[in-house]
């Protein structure tokens, strides 16, 4: 759940909690009973998807980078607990990913990164992300558990502000 932007001092209890319902509570969800059926048959993948604004955050959404950053930390927990049943979990943080959904939301928000401050100039396509959860999810990713893949096509590296702030 992406929600409106709020400033943290103007943020209600009932945003924050919609949000973490939303983000967290269903991580943990949707994963607790995946892992059971994983668990009887002693193999399993779980790939959860966050985001790169857990370690970018974007201003006046402070739920949202909180949500994401608690996943990547059940993300860790999780793998503690669930390989020595016999299941990998690792989580994927994107950046901008061009979806139907995301153009939508991004006309005239100059704050918003349309891919320029990546380092390959560009937004993510679906299928990148795709390649990387699936890449996860296959037997030949056995050794790679509790980790959290950042694909955001450089950004976090480039250095550069987002769009329309002075930084």
């Amino acid at each position: 759940m992406v929600p409106e932007r709020s400033d943290f001092l103007a943020m209600t209890a009932e945003q924050w909690d919609a949000v973490m319902a939303v983000n967290l509570g269903g991580t943990f969800r949707l994963s607790q009973v995946a892992a059971r059926v994983m668990a009887e048959r002693g193999y399993g993948r779980i790939v959860n998807v966050l985001a790169i604004q857990a370690y970018l955050p974007l201003p006046q959404n402070a739920a949202y980078v909180a949500s994401k950053g608690g996943g990547e930390a059940l993300t860790r927990a999780m793998a503690v607990d669930l390989a020595p049943r016999g299941i990998v979990v690792n989580a994927i943080a994107p950046g901008m990913i061009m979806t139907e959904g995301w153009t939508g939301t991004s006309a005239g928000d100059p704050t918003l990164d349309t891919g320029a401050t990546a380092l390959v100039g560009r937004m993510g396509r679906p299928e990148e992300a795709a390649a990387l959860v699936a890449f996860l999810a296959s037997d030949e990713c056995s050794f790679v558990v509790g980790q959290t893949i950042i694909c955001d096509g450089g950004r976090l590296l480039s250095r550069r502000g987002d769009p329309g702030r002075a930084d």
